[in-house]
């Protein structure tokens, strides 16, 4: 058996990338991505800049990529050059290494490349715009709502999904979607739910009684308290050959949509011999707030060893609005003060 090779140091991946052999130069495109103090990210730019030309394929994207993370506005112009490559994945690389440069220079590029002729372009600009758009900025990103391709108009809704009130005013765009294929449907039904449009609730409902409903159309399901969902979510609980983790989460929801059916499954969890169910049982507790299993949670600060505490102190700070979950936390802070006591399993 061989190890692999090691990342080059920084000196040496300066050094590499005017190598003759591809592979260095690749190494070491790669190695520069992890400059830390401010003069390296400089040094790094300078050594990067030069492979974005380089007659090897997979240089040039490794050189993008890192340029994504150490590169300045400066960059954006030469990483956009590459946005019109023959090559497809030379196109999205660049997309991607432009989102992450992550300054406004990059993100007028990004909403420049929603009019771009490749879809990948369009769909990867849409991808990497984040949240903080502005009103006109916001409404390039609806367009993509009625771009010609699938993927395009799933990643627009998504966009406008993260984008919380600032979606609000294209909320008839949005539901518009909700006849459109299935991914499609349900990102533009996750997104106006997260502005607390009820229209969403079918396409919701669909998700779920399908058996396998994403996290995004749960947490909606509970943002809309959608009651009818109980008992679709019921029988994703109790089907034994769904992932255990996809019934904990099912049940999760259902017990914060109020159903003790829900909140029994994720204590039978809880009190089980196996870690792994209570960690996942947790998890859940705390995404979806379930306050009905609190003191559940509580009881674990005085089984110390049962659960690592630290997973327990998460998940009660989750629940501290709920008196047992004050309790717990208040638990924890006398066992970390006891010298008697380790507040560690």
């Amino acid at each position: 058996m061989f190890l692999s090779r090691l990342a080059p140091r920084f000196d040496v991946a300066l050094r590499d990338v005017r190598s003759e052999r591809q592979e260095f130069r690749l190494e070491a495109a790669q190695a520069l991505a992890r400059a830390a103090s401010e003069s390296e990210r400089a040094d790094a730019r300078e050594a990067l800049r030069p492979l974005l030309d380089d007659e090897v394929a997979r240089v040039r994207a490794a050189a993008m990529t890192s340029l994504g993370f150490v590169g300045d506005e400066t960059d954006v112009t030469r990483l956009l050059r590459a946005t019109r490559d023959p090559r497809p994945m030379i196109r999205e690389t660049a997309v991607i290494a432009i989102g992450h440069v992550a300054t406004p220079a990059a993100t007028s590029a990004l909403l420049a490349l929603l009019d771009s002729a490749e879809a990948e372009v369009r769909y990867h600009a849409l991808v990497a715009l984040g949240s903080g758009l502005d009103a006109a900025a916001t409404a390039q990103v609806a367009r993509g709502l009625g771009d010609t391709d699938a993927f395009v108009r799933e990643a627009a809704a998504t966009s406008l999904g993260g984008l919380g009130d600032g979606a609000i005013p294209h909320r008839e765009a949005l539901a518009s979607r909700l006849d459109d294929v299935a991914p499609v449907r349900n990102a533009a039904a996750h997104a106006l739910a997260a502005i607390g449009d009820a229209r969403a609730v079918p396409a919701l409902l669909e998700d779920v009684r399908r058996g396998r409903p994403s996290s995004d159309t749960l947490h909606a399901i509970v943002a809309l308290d959608v009651q009818s969902a109980r008992e679709p979510l019921y029988a994703i609980a109790r089907r034994f050959i769904a992932p255990r983790a996809l019934r904990l989460e099912a049940a999760a929801a259902l017990a914060a949509l109020g159903d003790d059916r829900g909140a029994a499954h994720l204590r039978e969890r809880l009190e089980g011999l196996f870690l792994r169910p209570k960690l996942e049982s947790l998890a859940f507790i705390a995404s979806f707030r379930v306050f009905a299993c609190a003191a559940d949670v509580a009881a674990l600060v005085e089984r110390p060893g049962r659960v690592p505490l630290d997973v327990v102190a998460h998940t009660l700070e989750r629940l501290d609005a709920s008196a047992p979950g004050q309790r717990g936390l208040a638990n924890l802070a006398r066992l970390d003060h006891d010298p008697r006591t380790s507040s560690s399993p």
